[in-house]
């Protein structure tokens, strides 16, 4: 039976500490060395797991670093396209023609338009700068 890779697969990876052990692990054993040798229709799985583990890897080895060393996430605060609105001095409605011509910066979350404040504050500087 050949091996068929699945389409678009679920790649679970240990968090934190354990994926920086696992990358550790896959150097010492010369992981990269063996996935460049593998058949060509499963190397790219094969990649796309290494890369999920040393992604995972970055965020475990910052448990490691001292505090003062670790990068601390910066906390955002998200707005509804109607609360931009209120900001901005406009309808909910522009905000989200803007977040299509990617005038502002944005995530849709469930469908929904979701704005970092901190963009808001860009735009409406460069606004008042022109």
């Amino acid at each position: 039976m050949a091996y068929r890779p699945l389409p678009d697969p679920v790649i679970v990876v240990p968090s934190g500490i354990g994926a920086e052990l696992m990358r550790r692990w896959m150097i010492t054993q010369g992981v990269e060395a063996f996935i460049s040798r593998a058949p060509a229709e499963s190397r790219a799985e094969a990649w796309r797991v290494f890369d999920a583990i040393r992604a995972a890897a970055s965020q475990g080895a910052q448990a490691w670093l001292a505090p003062a060393e670790r990068d601390e996430p910066t906390e955002v605060t998200m707005l509804t396209a109607n609360e931009a609105g209120v900001m901005l001095g406009c309808s909910g409605r522009r905000v989200r023609q803007l977040l299509d011509e990617r005038r502002i910066d944005g995530t849709k979350l469930h469908g929904r338009w979701m704005v970092p404040q901190n963009a808001v504050e860009d735009f409406q500087n460069s606004r008042e700068a022109a």
